[in-house]
């Protein structure tokens, strides 16, 4: 489940950084740059898959 992956992912990804997605110390700016652009298309993804399954759960509802 593409919605599931992304989830883990991305939580994967919050883990490495501190509260509020602020860089620990000692991490360089450009690592927590790379990190937020993976969680952020964790999001997309998901948003994505909701987006495609509301379409299909409407076409489903349409031809009822």
């Amino acid at each position: 489940d593409v919605c599931g992956r992304a989830w883990r992912k991305q939580q994967k990804t919050e883990a490495k950084l501190e509260t509020g997605w602020a860089r620990p110390k000692g991490m360089h700016k450009s690592t927590r740059a790379r990190l937020l652009e993976t969680i952020f298309s964790c999001e997309d993804r998901r948003e994505d898959e909701i987006a495609l399954f509301m379409e299909r759960y409407a076409g489903v509802l349409g031809s009822l």
